[in-house]
């Protein structure tokens, strides 16, 4: 009776789970598949949306060094000189930040100051017409 017991046991955990499963694998990334006797194609997995990874802003001393790298080699408007205040101008980023720009020397240029404010407040679809 013991072994009769085992063997059922057995039995039930090795036959039951695909019975209770419905089918073995198969299934794609999203936990789907084509079904081949009804026809069609079914999930066995809630679907969930997928969301982009978060794009990481650069930090402020990144900002910072990228502006003061382009100052290096591009003197102020003004003043012609690549250090201290830059009366009326603002080295700003071409593409914002907010609107997927990189901190980087080459996506930074002079702008009046009027400009830059302009910007500031723009959409990035006005910024990247303007551009």
């Amino acid at each position: 009776m013991r072994v009769g017991t085992f063997v059922g046991a057995i039995a039930i955990a090795l036959f039951g789970v695909s019975i209770a499963d419905g089918h073995p694998g198969g299934l794609d990334k999203s936990g789907c598949h084509n079904d081949r006797k009804n026809g069609g194609y079914h999930c066995h997995r809630s679907q969930t949306t997928s969301k982009p990874a978060p794009t990481r802003q650069p930090t402020k001393k990144q900002q910072a060094d990228a502006k003061e790298m382009f100052r290096i080699v591009n003197n102020c408007p003004s003043t012609k000189k690549n250090k201290g205040p830059c009366p009326g101008w603002v080295a700003d980023f071409v593409r914002p930040l907010r609107c997927g720009g990189e901190a980087t020397v080459s996506n930074v240029r002079w702008y009046t100051t009027a400009d830059s404010k302009a910007r500031f407040t723009a959409s990035c679809e006005d910024v990247a017409k303007a551009q």
